[in-house]
């Protein structure tokens, strides 16, 4: 299963919430987290990263967005993009 979160750190506790749900309710099934994020730290990526004390039937890559990734997107003014 892959799942992707794009959060900024002031959104880390509710993200550990919801990944350690997401873990307790499929211990049977490896996991793949993509976390969207240019600010998140290294304190809250080890806050993360204790989950392996719980559950080890996943995994998490970090992802820093960049301005590259919007260059073909077509928007009209009803459209708004923020970048994290």
């Amino acid at each position: 299963m892959n799942i992707f979160f794009a959060v900024n750190d002031d959104y880390v506790k509710y993200l550990l919430v919801a990944l350690l749900s997401i873990l307790k309710n499929n211990v049977e099934e490896k996991i793949h987290f993509y976390i969207i994020s240019k600010d998140i730290t290294e304190e809250s990526k080890n806050k993360i990263g204790l989950l392996r004390k719980i559950c080890s039937n996943f995994e998490i890559k970090y992802l820093v967005p960049g301005m590259s990734l919007f260059k073909n997107l077509k928007l009209n003014n009803e459209v708004f993009v923020e970048i994290l």
